[in-house]
């Protein structure tokens, strides 16, 4: 009878006596002086012409070609600082010819573009604006 191809009437017709010892092998002492031959294994701290040493740190260059040097961003806020200026002399402005005027109709024609120019002052005059409206060179 063949199981996975093993004989089994083989095994059946062995004889049966004492099973045999098998002793490991002893393991041969190792000597320290003796080392394998064609392998150079360094001792502890010992240089090996062949190794690199350790490379020395360079500072990274920022992205670019080597032949270029590095491209800079400047931010310039300049025009939405004239902006701002030249509302608040409009707003000055309008403030100074308010108080001149005795004229109703023409106060409440004064007092309504004012109102407007500060409007307009607030929501430009503050950081968010600056820095949404600033250009970049």
């Amino acid at each position: 009878m063949d199981v996975g191809g093993v004989n089994l009437n083989r095994l059946a017709s062995a004889p049966v006596g004492e099973p045999k010892r098998v002793e490991p092998k002893q393991a041969e002492p190792e000597r320290a002086d003796q080392k394998p031959a064609g392998l150079h294994y360094p001792d502890c701290d010992e240089y090996v012409p062949g190794d690199k040493p350790a490379a020395p740190a360079k500072q990274e260059e920022p992205a670019g070609d080597k032949g270029r040097p590095a491209e800079r961003c400047v931010c310039s806020t300049d025009k939405v600082d004239r902006e701002i200026a030249r509302l608040r002399q409009k707003q000055q402005q309008l403030q100074q010819k308010l108080n001149q005027t005795e004229d109703p109709q023409q106060q409440e024609a004064l007092q309504k573009q004012l109102d407007a120019v500060a409007r307009e002052l607030q929501q430009k005059d503050n950081d968010a604006y600056r820095r949404q409206h600033a250009e970049f060179s």
